[in-house]
């Protein structure tokens, strides 16, 4: 999947799928993956507001997505 793509994706899709995802997530600090209030916002979104570095969390999510 393209990096483009992959930022895209909401939380809620992301843990859905992927639920050991969350530890990667909250590794880098978004410690708020299962809050009502994030699940629709997008991977870049969330790096965003937190302050999380969109590339590294890329490319530590690489093999879930």
């Amino acid at each position: 999947m393209r990096e483009e793509e992959a930022g895209d994706i909401s939380i809620a899709d992301i843990l859905r799928n992927y639920p050991s995802a969350r530890t990667i997530l909250e590794r880098h600090g978004i410690s708020c993956a299962g809050c009502e209030a994030f699940l629709l916002d997008s991977l870049r979104e969330a790096a965003r507001v937190y302050g999380v570095d969109i590339d590294s969390l890329l490319k530590d999510l690489e093999w879930f997505i």
